[in-house]
């Protein structure tokens, strides 16, 4: 983008901002914006965030794509969705959306046709590292807590830990709409945002695996075997093992975390040939979270990588 320097009062000389940057930040007269002068290079920057709207029609679409659609605006850093409609119970799903998912969203404006959401928090980036944490601390009390309960047999209090996957769900949306909104994660953002999409696919499959079990034990005792329990066991470790990884990184221990994973998941295939099919379900769902943390850790290693 080029500009023309234009002189200004005999000795000063100025160059007018792109309007699109201008729109973007919102920039009004007598702002404050910072110059930085590096040699050749002028860095024209502002601390001002911007305030970003949108609006969609999501009359006669699925409820699953309503809710793919909205939490993309949500981590995409949309302050202000202005929502069309012509469902009377889309409302209803709205208000659950914020209540388990948009940390900070509310209601402002609601007609028969039209609500508006708007974030009513101010987010801060020095949230974000707490955040994170927390996000891979709920995912593994999701498990730990999960095979607990079958040790113990507890199976009517299974479904209670769902509620778990619930605040990963917010966690991990919010991290990634910090990471979009700030865009101060500019080299390898991309591999972040990726990881954490992947933490809270994790937390999915050990929430199906409380849903099944909370199902089928309604009408009959699951039957989990100790071998089932060993394997949910040693699963579990790998997960954390990772998770320790990721804040004392090194090659030489991904690389021992790594070796683990297809001992793991040919030990849970020979394992399903020889099991009911209730276990079968389960050790599916735990070689996929074996497979999801195969990939956290390429994903941490892209993120350390210079």
């Amino acid at each position: 983008m080029i500009r023309k320097a234009i002189q200004l009062a005999g000795k000063t000389l100025v160059i007018s901002l792109p309007n699109p940057w201008v729109k973007e930040n919102d920039i009004k007269k007598g702002d404050e914006i910072d110059v930085i002068y590096r040699g050749k290079e002028l860095i024209i920057k502002t601390d001002k965030e911007p305030y970003l709207k949108t609006s969609i029609n999501v009359s006669g679409m699925n409820k699953k794509v309503v809710r793919w659609a909205l939490t993309s605006y949500y981590q995409k850093g949309y302050d202000e969705i202005e929502i069309f409609f012509d469902e009377e119970n889309i409302i209803e799903l709205i208000n659950r959306y914020i209540k388990d998912l948009f940390i900070g969203f509310a209601i402002i404006k609601q007609t028969d046709k039209v609500c508006v959401i708007r974030s009513i928090t101010t987010e801060r980036e020095v949230e974000f590292n707490s955040l994170l944490r927390r996000s891979f601390l709920v995912s593994l009390e999701l498990g730990e807590s999960t095979l607990d309960l079958i040790k113990k047999r507890k199976y009517s209090q299974i479904d209670k830990l769902i509620n778990l996957e619930i605040t990963n769900n917010q966690l991990t949306l919010f991290c990634n709409r910090l990471i979009n909104k700030r865009k101060y994660f500019a080299d390898g953002n991309h591999f972040l945002f990726s990881l954490i999409w992947d933490l809270e696919k994790i937390a999915d499959d050990f929430k199906y695996i409380c849903m099944y079990l909370n199902k089928i034990s309604q009408n009959e005792d699951p039957k989990i075997s100790k071998e089932t329990i060993k394997i949910f066991d040693e699963v579990n470790r790998f997960f954390r093992e990772y998770y320790e990884g990721y804040y004392k990184f090194s090659y030489k221990r991904f690389s021992e975390i790594y070796d683990k994973k297809e001992f793991l998941i040919k030990k849970a295939r020979e394992h399903i040939k020889k099991t009911n099919s209730h276990e079968s379900i389960i050790i599916n769902y735990l070689i996929s979270v074996v497979h999801k943390v195969s990939n956290l850790i390429a994903l941490t290693i892209a993120i350390n990588t210079e």
